[in-house]
């Protein structure tokens, strides 16, 4: 049997729609950061799968401190998107249409990410698809769960009392975050940069 083998260059367009797709989803404080800047962060996968770390660690934080289930996905959605909703425009408009992001998701991402890995010898665009999947399907769980959920009810009492959690939450995740922004941005250009002067060798070789 033929193995699907392909150029890095061909693989790479098929991430282009599923980045889109992570880029226009709302997806608030990416990393903890400024909400207004998640569509520029999201399109980096290094950034989405830090952000995916960040987001499973809040919401295992909050579910060993309130017991519930349900208390614990309100609270991480309340930490990602911590005011009401503003007046949107132009692209952020698109972003607020939920049924345009599962329809972009099902016609362009999804079967772009199945082509891609019935492909062979690229293994890192698959991992970049990867992060971004994942970072996608996330926030999209979050925010389907909460809503057949309904509001949650007042955490209960923890099993083992915490007089931490206040610390954890108030001091400790913040500074996870900005830890993770900051190693996200930094492996981000660090590997830009490791790009641009590979490429600038590639061309600057005699034929």
């Amino acid at each position: 049997m033929a193995e699907n083998l392909v150029s890095w260059q061909t693989a790479f367009w098929s991430l282009v729609p599923i980045a889109l797709n992570t880029m226009l989803q709302p997806s608030g404080r990416v990393c903890g950061l400024d909400p207004e800047l998640h569509t520029y962060l999201t399109s980096s996968p290094l950034v989405c799968a830090f952000d995916s770390i960040v987001i499973l660690v809040r919401f295992l934080a909050s579910w060993e401190y309130s017991r519930s289930f349900r208390f614990a996905i309100h609270d991480t959605l309340e930490e990602r998107f911590p005011s009401p909703a503003q007046p949107t425009s132009g692209l952020r408009t698109l972003e607020s249409a939920t049924f345009i992001c599962w329809l972009g998701f099902i016609v362009g991402t999804l079967p772009q990410f199945i082509k891609q890995h019935a492909l062979t010898g690229v293994p890192w665009t698959q991992a970049w698809a990867w992060m971004y999947l994942i970072n996608f399907s996330l926030v999209e769980i979050l925010f389907f769960l909460d809503n057949i959920m309904g509001p949650p009810s007042p955490p209960a009492r923890p099993f083992y009392p915490d007089p931490l959690y206040p610390d954890l939450i108030g001091y400790r995740l913040p500074t996870f975050n900005r830890v993770c922004s900051f190693l996200a941005l930094a492996t981000h250009f660090y590997l830009v940069e490791w790009t641009c002067k590979s490429l600038v060798a590639l061309h600057s070789e005699p034929f």
